[in-house]
């Protein structure tokens, strides 16, 4: 599990307990976002090359090419897609358990223990308590084991 924190490496995905696992689920939301934002400006920049440039690079006089940095761009998209794919067998467990789920299980899951929303913030947004919050919370924990 290149590129996962150490203590987060030691155990396979379907063994661990409900916390270590969430927190595998959190890590890796947060790092494919990053992952995304990166490979969209890498993106940009490639397209950017695409188009024509007749400006003249000063330095040596002659035209500036269009396609000098295309493999540099291309070659970061391909590494960031590759950074990316390591992180897939945990979000494929997030969406298998997600499939056992009801709608709002899914929602806690996602507010409270993925994205990291207060227990507060989340049961404001659903329209339940908060102790109904850490109730669902409960219940995804067994649901979990199971």
């Amino acid at each position: 599990m290149k590129g996962w924190p150490k203590n987060m490496q030691n155990t396979k995905i379907n063994k661990v307990s409900f916390d270590v696992w969430i927190r595998r689920v959190r890590y890796a939301y947060k790092k494919i976002k990053e992952l995304d934002a990166k490979y969209n400006e890498y993106y940009i920049n490639y397209i950017g090359y695409k188009g024509v440039n007749y400006e003249k690079d000063y330095e040596s006089g002659s035209p500036v090419s269009p396609y000098e940095n295309i493999n540099h761009w291309l070659d970061m998209m391909d590494q960031v897609e590759k950074e990316k794919k390591q992180y897939e067998p945990i979000m494929e467990s997030l969406k298998a358990f997600k499939k056992r789920l009801t709608s709002r299980e899914k929602e806690v899951l996602v507010l409270y223990n993925i994205e990291g929303h207060k227990a507060s913030e989340t049961a404001k947004k659903m329209g339940i308590s908060v102790g109904r919050v850490y109730q669902i919370e409960d219940g995804l924990k067994i649901r979990r084991k199971v």
